[in-house]
């Protein structure tokens, strides 16, 4: 027998136990099965930065791409911004740096490939 209720179901089975003592030849169990919610966590709404802040970080970003603990938590304060809004600002900004810098490399391999079978 199972009865389902909200995120909680209950199973009652029968054991067959041959030892058994009295008129009863076996026992009856009830257990409690948890379920996992089905429901989607909810996720905090993505905050966008303001110009403002945009250009304080960019200008820290120029003096050091990974700032220290101390340092993110000045800016964090200044610009109303949490330390780890402010740490994913860095390792985002670093990673988009990162993939420039190869796409800049590869383009001039391109060239220079290109120069170098024209001859020129």
């Amino acid at each position: 027998m199972l009865h389902n209720g909200d995120a909680t179901s209950f199973a009652q089975f029968r054991t067959d136990n041959a030892q058994a003592s009295g008129s009863r030849a076996g026992r009856y169990h009830q257990i409690i099965i948890k379920e996992p919610s089905t429901a989607e966590p909810k996720r905090a709404k993505r905050k966008r930065i303001t110009p403002e802040q945009l250009k304080e970080l960019t200008a820290v970003f120029e003096s050091t791409d990974t700032p220290t603990h101390d340092i993110r938590e000045v800016l964090s304060k200044k610009l109303g911004m949490t330390n780890r809004e402010v740490q994913v600002w860095f390792q985002n900004r670093r990673a988009k740096y990162n993939r420039l810098r190869i796409e800049h490399q590869r383009q001039m391999r391109a060239n220079a490939a290109i120069m170098y079978n024209a001859g020129i």
